[in-house]
């Protein structure tokens, strides 16, 4: 039963149950707010864990080049000029590559065996999109010094095929491709490419 200070002082209404000040109806409406927004930022981040994790984690490797020995390769004219004598080795690389990074202690070593030769059977060109200054800085900080005509530049379209990076490609003087390897190599590709290079 209330009584008529509780009434008089409104701390109850007429049914006797206790009055909400404003605050705490402020507080309520507020914790419901908070409780959906905590909801939908869940579920939204639910759903963005799931699409990093299908698909836009990296893989393990590039996507094999969609391009067969044998075929030739056609090549832009800022490499048409950086043949070797007998072969290439086109190296498809990028900085913000994961696999790359971990791909250039057998690089280091790939150009400091060809640059100790007298008459190197191939020349080693690092290719990518960025710009030429990306690449050379990436490279040094990698341990990598490179002559100024083994560091070129392409389009985004210039060379369809290589589809990933790293991929290398072992052309011939005619540009014919006679090898090609992508992605992070393992100890037995990384031996066969060392032996088809030098």
């Amino acid at each position: 039963m209330v009584t008529d200070a509780e009434y008089l002082t409104g701390r109850r209404n007429v049914k006797g149950t206790p009055l909400r000040s404003g605050v705490e109806v402020l507080m309520g409406r507020l914790q419901r707010y908070l409780d959906v927004l905590t909801s939908v930022v869940t579920i939204s981040t639910g759903i963005a864990l799931i699409w990093v994790l299908a698909f836009a984690s990296p893989r393990k490797t590039a996507r094999p080049p969609d391009i067969k020995p044998g075929a030739v390769v056609q090549l832009p004219a800022g490499l048409a000029s950086t043949h070797g004598a007998n072969q290439t080795a086109l190296v498809f690389i990028r900085s913000g590559c994961h696999f790359c990074s971990e791909s250039m202690p057998l690089y280091r070593s790939l150009v400091a065996d060809l640059s100790g030769m007298v008459t190197p059977r191939t020349k080693i060109v690092f290719v990518s999109q960025e710009p030429v200054t990306t690449t050379v800085e990436y490279l040094k900080s990698n341990g990598i010094t490179l002559a100024s005509d083994q560091v070129a530049t392409i389009g985004p379209n210039q060379f369809p095929f290589v589809r990933g990076t790293p991929t290398i490609l072992l052309i011939d003087q005619n540009a014919t491709l006679l090898q090609a390897w992508h992605g992070r190599l393992d100890d037995a590709s990384a031996l066969r490419l060392k032996k088809s290079l030098m």
